[in-house]
C-alpha cells in the first residue's frame, strides 16, 4: 500500500490483481467443491420407485403386513425371517432381522403405503420435491403358511 498525492494511502495495481486472483480460485474451489458434493447423490426419476417396485417382485419377497409406513415381507421359502421395507433417515430400505439392512432407493424425504388389496400403491417424495410413485404386486402369505389356524 502507498501514499499517493496528498498523503491517502491506496492500493497498487500488482495488489489489486492478486486479491483478484485470490477471491476467483476461492470462488472456483467453493463452486468445484459444490458440484463434487451434488454429483454423488443420485437423480431420481419418476419411475425410480417403480422400478425399485419391480426388484422386489422379482427377488421373491411375499407379503405378510401392511402398515401406513411400512410393508411387512417375508422371502420366499423363509417364512419366519420378516423384513420390512420402510423409510430410514432419508433412504428407503428393506431391513431384516438376520439379514441386515438393503438400501432400495436414496434421497426420499417421505414414504407411505396405500393398500388396495390386490397390490400396494407406495409414495415417496425426493429430498427434491420430486414426487414418486410405484405399484407393488407381491403374493399375500395365507394364514395357513404363516403358521396360524
Amino acid at each position: 500500500m502507498q501514499r499517493i498525492n496528498g498523503g491517502r494511502p491506496a492500493f497498487t495495481l500488482v495488489e489489486v490483481v492478486l486479491a483478484l486472483i485470490v477471491a476467483c480460485l476461492v470462488f472456483f474451489g467453493l463452486a468445484n467443491l459444490h458440484q463434487a458434493f451434488h454429483a454423488s447423490e443420485p437423480n431420481l426419476g419418476p419411475e425410480s420407485l417403480q422400478v425399485a417396485c419391480q426388484q422386489l417382485q422379482d427377488q421373491g419377497y411375499r407379503l405378510k403386513r401392511v402398515e401406513r409406513k411400512r410393508i411387512v415381507i417375508v422371502k420366499e421359502g423363509d417364512q419366519q425371517d420378516d423384513r420390512r421395507l420402510q423409510q430410514h433417515k432419508n433412504q428407503l430400505v428393506v431391513d431384516g432381522r438376520h439379514n441386515g439392512r438393503m438400501v432400495v432407493l436414496g434421497n426420499i424425504r417421505s414414504f407411505a403405503v396405500i393398500d388396495h388389496g390386490s397390490y400396494q400403491e407406495l409414495r415417496a417424495r425426493s429430498r427434491h420435491g420430486l414426487e414418486l410413485k410405484g405399484l407393488l404386486f407381491l403374493p399375500r402369505i395365507t394364514e395357513e403358511a404363516d403358521g396360524r389356524n
